[in-house]
């Protein structure tokens, strides 16, 4: 029965709490800023927090490279925290499988944003492309300074 019960929480959690990765998300992000304020001393490193959380980085490709954009299948928790970390702002375009644009995303120095992604979608940073970005399940990105 325990076991039973436990797999049906699971099974209610996943299928039925539709915005549950950006509540995770905007949770992991305010205690990420609660421990900077606390231990003004030392910054803490938010990727490094981010993985201890059991969230992984997005896929990072070189524009210059031939490769495929191969993203990942992504399932129903298609959520993302997407996080400047960088000094100036930063223009993100979001494109489907035909590398056609879906939506832009400007984000200022320090500001973060949850944004959603269907399969075969990944980002682009700036337009001539200076990187391009393809999520992973439980995926963040951040983008520092090229």
């Amino acid at each position: 029965f325990k076991s039973k019960a436990i797999h049906y929480l699971n099974f209610q959690l996943n299928e039925n709490v539709f915005y549950a990765s950006e509540i995770r998300n905007n949770k992991i992000m305010l205690l990420w800023k609660l421990e900077n304020k606390e231990n003004k001393d030392s910054s803490i490193d938010l990727s490094d927090f981010l993985k201890k959380k059991g969230l992984q980085t997005f896929k990072s490709i070189d524009c210059n490279t031939n490769t495929d954009i191969k993203p990942e299948y992504l399932g129903f928790r298609n959520m993302f925290l997407v996080y400047n970390h960088s000094t100036k702002k930063v223009v993100l375009q979001k494109r489907d499988e035909q590398k056609q644009i879906k939506e832009e995303i400007t984000l200022e120095p320090n500001e973060y944003t949850n944004t959603l992604f269907w399969d075969k979608e990944y980002i682009q940073q700036n337009d001539p492309c200076e990187r391009i970005y393809t999520p992973v399940r439980n995926g963040f990105l951040i983008i520092d300074e090229l």
